[in-house]
């Protein structure tokens, strides 16, 4: 891969990674946190399952934190 601006490190591999199927832009996204986000349970069409059990929202929501405990999801 060559990124303008690193041209001093050379050319790198990248091996394969995942990209969302859905990419989102800053704008729909703060659109979306705006009008309550993950807490808005209209943004939520499908069921959410955690080790092959359904689970409601709110439970599915505590586990949106990042390594430091903070809630990712506000």
């Amino acid at each position: 891969m060559y990124i303008v601006g690193l041209e001093s490190n050379g050319n790198r591999d990248v091996p394969s990674f995942l990209i969302d199927k859905y990419e989102v832009s800053n704008k729909a996204y703060k659109a979306f946190m705006d009008a309550g986000g993950y807490s808005n349970k209209k943004f939520w069409n499908n069921v959410i399952y955690q080790n092959g059990k359904e689970i409601a929202l709110d439970a599915a929501l505590a586990l949106f934190t990042d390594k430091t405990g903070f809630f990712t999801g506000v």
